[in-house]
């Protein structure tokens, strides 16, 4: 029988009554936090879906006319994003006003269902949204102003925003208000990356999808045409990827090409030589077909037996499957948007009762709309949060002088982004002349420090310390040195973001503990510390048969291919190896399918009764033991543990920072230190506590710290005392 195989994290349906992976595993229901660690992975099998058939031309008659017919809702449905802000009408007047929209063929119930509990609150305000249905339509009617938006279940096509942009000179504004459905076919379903059901790939990155699928590879590196550069070893290594796409224009395709092939300002393009469909129905029963086989589908055409991959947005992860649980959660990076479509003229205010509408839907009685609809899925409060900031943000020619506010603009770390959004919110409420964006399509500590460098963002989110080379260029073109501000305390045991770091031996290893001292002799190949290095585990006052045992070092790649090394190996070379470099004879591990390079260096540890490494404690294992850790020789010796983190006792405790322009904050006129003073305030710390991500409010001697750099210009340097 054909088969489609999933596979998903061990963990809690956290937005449904039902819990599925955790009852198949045994696995204890945590908190939300579990949604983003990278436990066991478990897999099973289901039939493929039905094959769908294209809407003949009466249905699409039928669906301009009336509107699609709804499918039959799933059976899980997700609970409302307990965030989402009550709305609140304006209050003194009644908003009054009339305007014409369209919306595409799948949205008109939906729309209307919208209209209709908008006007509970704003029985004065008129909206008509009359047929045809269709989201083409929409865009051109949009261009012709014959209507005041459009509602859009997908992207605009490239054409339709030039064609408008040549007409006014700006582009369309666009606003998500919902997400897409999970599998409903011709209802915007997720999509998904497949391979062949015999391949043992089970997870990809963004960057190597670029390199696969594209001839721009704007995400960097080398063309892959082969599964051996993916990391499948023995008869994979040298099969040619044979890749299976859609054929341009396709709102399928034009989704990949946005979320994976383009960055903020490049758009990508596909390789000339993919094997192309005109539609996307084939695409499932080809790679099945196909031993060598890769490509994407939207989840409801997955009519043949493949295998899903899960999905990062950077090599670091984290990874997420296609399953119903992380569409519904907004993790799984290929969820779909609806769109609310619209011309907002530079400089100019949206019509008071159209921005209230809009605001409506984004709040949790607008998200209850789609909820009850029972066909896509409610908006996450963060993305909501976002889109309500596109609303409130000054367009171009709106500039300080005309609005009397004051801009602040962030962008950098993903898994910073949810506090910077909750932290922005608070701010503007309490400083209202202020407003304060979070560019949420930078997607790394890189991105928003490339930003920062090029004065584009007034502060880049770090989820790491700057490296040397990003300090250097900070101060080649501005000839001082950068700002940074130590904002919040890592981790500790999630197995992605900024967790504390643990020193792993294999548990026959007779030692306990080590200073970082030690440890710098144990991984540099010159210690700046003037010690001998340690080759042999007698140099750490072992006896007996362990005296001339040599120590085996498991360690990541030092250095990337873009020159600068992992954020992980960034912080240890600062911290333990005084900027100096790592010994010759390192034991690399990197990632590969199915286990990334921190697992392995945990995994061969456990195997090597000689070994020590670096991990995190999230990956412990039977077989290590981590150490106690001292920053003298002497001591005291730290156990990594929660409440050694939490006060930063441990000494491998890591920290987010923001980075900024020490000028800047000196301007008279700047709002950027009384952001950073709300930052360290203890509202804001509060809220790191609730953070999904795991990160840790400052202790109380950090925080003083922090706020007593604010008194001194934050010209603060990356370096190892200061980590």
């Amino acid at each position: 029988m054909s088969r489609t195989i999933l596979r998903a994290r061990a963990g809690r349906s956290a937005a449904y009554g039902v819990v599925l992976v955790a009852l198949l595993t045994g696995t204890p229901m945590g908190g939300a936090a579990e949604q983003r660690t990278e436990p066991a992975m478990v897999e099973w099998l289901e039939p493929p879906l039905p094959t769908n058939k294209p809407q003949t031309a009466a249905e699409e008659e039928v669906g301009k006319a009336q509107g699609r017919t709804l499918p039959r809702p799933e059976v899980l449905q997700p609970a409302l994003d307990p965030a989402l802000p009550v709305y609140r009408p304006c209050q003194g007047h009644e908003l009054q006003g009339s305007f014409k929209g369209t919306s595409s063929d799948v949205l008109p119930g939906l729309v209307k269902l919208w209209i209709q509990r908008f006007n509970k609150y704003c029985p004065q305000v008129h909206i008509d949204v009359a047929p045809p249905y269709a989201g083409s339509l929409g865009a051109k009617e949009l261009i012709g102003q014959k209507i005041d938006f459009a509602f859009v279940s997908r992207e605009l096509k490239p054409d339709d925003i030039e064609e408008f942009r040549q007409r006014f000179g700006y582009a369309p504004m666009s606003i998500p208000v919902a997400g897409g459905s999970y599998r409903h076919f011709g209802f915007l379903d997720a999509i998904g990356f497949f391979v062949n059901k015999d391949n043992p790939l089970e997870r990809i990155t963004y960057a190597q999808l670029d390199a696969i699928l594209s001839s721009t590879h704007h995400r960097g590196g080398e063309p892959i045409t082969r599964w051996g550069q993916l990391g499948l070893t023995g008869e994979w290594a040298d099969k040619p990827i044979h890749v299976y796409a859609v054929k341009p224009w396709n709102g399928f395709e034009e989704f990949v090409r946005q979320r994976v092939l383009s960055t903020t300002d490049r758009r990508g393009e596909w390789r000339a030589d993919l094997n192309f469909e005109h539609l996307i129905f084939p695409v499932a029963a080809h790679i099945a077909q196909d031993r060598y086989g890769l490509g994407y589908s939207g989840l409801a055409f997955v009519d043949a037996g493949v295998k899903s991959l899960s999905v990062a947005q950077n090599d670091q992860g984290p990874f997420y499957s296609p399953s119903y649980e992380n569409v519904a959660l907004g993790t799984y990076p290929l969820s779909r948007l609806i769109y609310f479509n619209f011309n907002h003229p530079p400089g100019e205010p949206l019509p008071a009762a159209l921005e209230a509408f809009l605001r409506f839907i984004l709040s949790k009685e607008g998200q209850q709309v789609v909820l009850d609809e029972a066909i896509f899925l409610p908006l996450r409060a963060d993305v909501a949060a976002q889109a309500r900031t596109r609303i409130d943000e000054p367009t171009p020619a709106a500039s300080q002088a005309t609005t009397g506010a004051k801009l602040i603009t962030c962008a950098g770390g993903e898994t910073m982004q949810p506090l910077a959004l909750h932290w922005g919110s608070a701010f503007q409420t309490q400083h209202p002349t202020v407003q304060i964006k979070v560019d949420t399509s930078a997607k790394l500590s890189a991105d928003g420090f490339s930003a920062l460098l090029d004065g584009r963002v007034s502060c880049a989110l770090m989820v790491r310390e700057p490296f040397a080379a990003e300090a250097q260029a900070f101060e080649h073109r501005f000839g001082h040195t950068l700002g940074l501000l130590r904002v919040a305390t890592g981790s500790f045991d999630t197995r992605g973001g900024t967790h504390a770091i643990a020193i792993y031996t294999n548990s026959a290893n007779p030692l306990r503990r080590i200073s970082l001292e030690q440890l710098e002799a144990v991984f540099a190949a010159a210690p700046q510390s003037g010690r001998v290095p340690i080759v042999k585990w007698g140099q750490l006052g072992l006896k007996g048969s362990w005296t001339d045992k040599p120590v085996h070092v498991y360690g990541m790649l030092p250095r990337r291919e873009t020159g600068n090394p992992p954020g992980i190996v960034n912080f240890l070379q600062q911290r333990v190896l005084s900027g100096g470099a790592w010994r010759s004879d390192l034991r690399v591990q990197t990632d590969a399918s199915g286990r990334s390079a921190l697992q392995a260096i945990v995994q061969q540890v456990a195997e090597d009764p000689a070994g020590i490494g670096y991990s995190g404690f999230g990956f412990g294992q039977p077989g290590v033991r981590a150490l106690a850790i001292g920053t003298m020789d002497d001591g005291p010796f730290i156990e990594g543990a929660r409440a050694s983190v939490s006060d930063r006792t441990y000494p491998l405790t890591r920290s987010v920072y923001i980075a900024f322009d020490p000028n800047v904050m000196a301007s008279p006129d700047s709002p950027l230190p009384d952001f950073m003073r709300y930052i360290l305030s203890s509202e804001a710390q509060r809220a790191i506590a609730d953070d999904p991500e795991g990160f840790i409010p400052l202790p109380a001697n950090e925080l003083e710290a922090s706020r007593q750099s604010l008194g001194y210009g934050l010209h603060l340097r990356s370096s190892s005392s200061q980590l």
